[in-house]
């Protein structure tokens, strides 16, 4: 007896001690014992609960357990490894419990051992460190070198676009990397792994067994034995959006590069708060600074500026970094050797979560070339007006469906109309009808591209009604593509001299005809004259033949 009550007294002490929430109840669910972790855990008062009801001393647990323990009693051995179960209350709760039924004869106990695991607390870990992996697309893989074993979690499956009840090995896993660089590489890491213990770190590319091909961050750290691996465990991670992105992004910042070198564009980035420039190669060049001279600092800058641009670019910097405006200015500098150049300069302002301005961002371009060209054209412009305003002859700039564009002083006097009222016509309107066919035909050879400079004799209608003859000189002028988007147009007032001529030409007539009557009454005058000496000659012949002296006197009378 004395043993037995040891014994008893031993397997109750070794029961409450046990660090697992472990009850006895017999057939009536009445507690018999219970260790003092189901106490801490379970129990809803602090209070002995022997010869109580089971669920009348229990927190709040679902019905599938109450169901369990009940098969026990009834003989039924119940396990569960674990299992989530929204209470009435709405409460999450994980447990884990294994309910053995149990009879001990001798002792006149008939009832159930129970052993119940509060797990919510761990579940919710592992459930959300799931969710995490699924999210992250992050997976896990060990490789067991003694066993020569590979398993992979479900995410990891989930990448390789695996089912769930596939079971790898290192050779296939291995083969899922692309073919050629980055199957050769892998199997390079893993072997550096196995044989001196390396771990490794890399982003390759696979093709999943669906035949798609993603971007895998792989990470392997190695456990060593007595100097040899026997277990190599690591994170397999889906980065394929991430790396296309990087990818575009570096292939964006490349061609940016080739963009402002070949465009000879300089970038920069000015650190606020460490008050630290930095310049591309770009910027060294347009400065004329080397880079040993250049000091970092934001008066590095500044002391190249123009003294006359200086006061401006400085209150323009300063608004930039107050937060206020982006720098957008052109200033002149003034490189070592004096020589004087344009820039253009704009920049971004980044600011941190507080709305601190902490960063400078920005471009500067050489606009020397630019300033020089447009000088020459306003120049060439002003030139072009000055001669188009004050010209002598008529000049216009002529659409190619043949409107005034633009006309000067000197053609509104020829043509007798305004300047508006030129503007709201075309100069076929006021072209004369015979002279429209080949106006009409000069205008497409002026807009087909092919010739440069073409001239033409028109009349055209003055306001007045009076006709006004011209010579006209046109040169198209091209667009950006090389086509003639209008003309420049010279008008030559002729009438003056057409009309001068006219009456030359009329004068000329007068004088021919006169001429012609002048060459017929000399030759009338001379036919009349050879006719009289022809008479006399047959006379005097009459004469010296004749004998009859009457006759003689007769012919002597004819003859005088």
């Amino acid at each position: 007896k004395k043993k037995k009550l040891l014994k008893s007294l031993a397997v109750d002490f070794l029961l409450k001690e046990s660090p697992n929430a472990i009850a006895i109840v017999d057939t009536k669910l009445n507690f018999i014992s219970y260790s003092n972790q189901w106490q801490q855990t379970f129990s809803l008062n602090k209070t002995d609960n022997v010869n109580n009801n089971l669920f009348d001393c229990i927190i709040e647990t679902p019905e599938f357990f109450k169901t369990a323990v009940n098969e026990g009693l009834n003989g039924k051995e119940h396990v569960n490894n674990g299992q989530k179960f929204i209470l009435p209350n709405g409460k999450l709760q994980w447990l884990k419990w294994k309910i053995i039924p149990a009879k001990i004869e001798n002792q006149g106990f008939d009832g159930a051992i129970i052993f119940l695991e509060e797990i919510t607390t761990v579940q919710k870990e592992l459930e959300l460190l799931h969710k995490a992996e699924e999210v992250a697309r992050i997976g896990c893989w060990e490789l067991d070198l003694l066993n020569n074993t590979l398993n992979w979690t479900k995410t990891t499956k989930d990448i390789h676009e695996v089912a769930n009840d596939f079971i790898p090995n290192l050779e296939e896993g291995i083969n899922f990397y692309k073919e050629g660089l980055h199957r050769e590489k892998i199997t390079q890491l893993v072997g550096l792994a196995i044989s001196e213990g390396k771990p490794y770190d890399t982003e390759l590319i696979i093709i999943t067994a669906k035949g798609n091909e993603i971007w895998v961050r792989a990470k392997g750290e190695v456990e060593m034995l007595n100097g040899k691996a026997i277990r190599i465990v690591g994170t397999f991670q889906d980065i394929d959006e991430k790396k296309k992105i990087e990818l575009a992004h570096q292939e964006i910042s490349e061609r940016l590069k080739i963009t402002t070198q070949t465009a000879q564009i300089g970038t920069w980035d000015y650190d606020l708060v460490e008050n630290n420039l930095e310049w591309d190669h770009e910027m060294y060049r347009i400065f004329d600074v080397k880079e040993n001279q250049f000091s970092g600092a934001f008066e590095a800058w500044s002391s190249t500026i123009h003294p006359e641009d200086k006061n401006r670019a400085l209150l323009a910097t300063k608004k930039a970094v107050e937060g206020i405006k982006d720098f957008d200015e052109e200033f002149r500098i003034v490189h070592q050797n004096g020589y004087i150049r344009h820039i253009k300069g704009l920049s971004k302002t980044i600011k941190d979560l507080n709305g601190k301005p902490v960063k400078m961002t920005g471009a500067n371009w050489d606009i020397t070339e630019l300033r020089s060209a447009e000088l020459k054209l306003a120049r060439s412009t002003k030139s072009f007006t000055e001669t188009f305003e004050h010209s002598a002859i008529g000049m216009a700039l002529v659409s190619s469906d043949l409107k005034w564009l633009k006309v000067n002083k000197s053609l509104c006097q020829s043509l007798g109309y305004s300047e508006d009222e030129l503007l709201k016509i075309k100069t076929t309107d006021i072209t004369h009808p015979d002279d429209l066919p080949n106006s009409k035909s000069f205008n497409t050879n002026v807009f087909n591209g092919k010739n440069s400079n073409l001239h033409l004799q028109k009349r055209f209608f003055h306001k007045n009604g009076n006709i006004v003859h011209a010579i006209i000189g046109v040169t198209p002028v091209n667009d950006d593509n090389g086509i003639p988007s209008h003309a420049i147009t010279q008008v030559l007032d002729i009438t003056d001299r057409i009309e001068s001529q006219k009456k030359l030409e009329s004068l000329v007539d007068v004088t021919k005809s006169q001429n012609e009557s002048l060459t017929n009454f000399a030759h009338i005058v001379s036919h009349n004259l050879r006719s009289h000496s022809t008479n006399m000659t047959m006379l005097s012949k009459f004469l010296n033949e004749e004998e009859d002296e009457d006759e003689r006197k007769n012919i002597n009378r004819m003859i005088n």
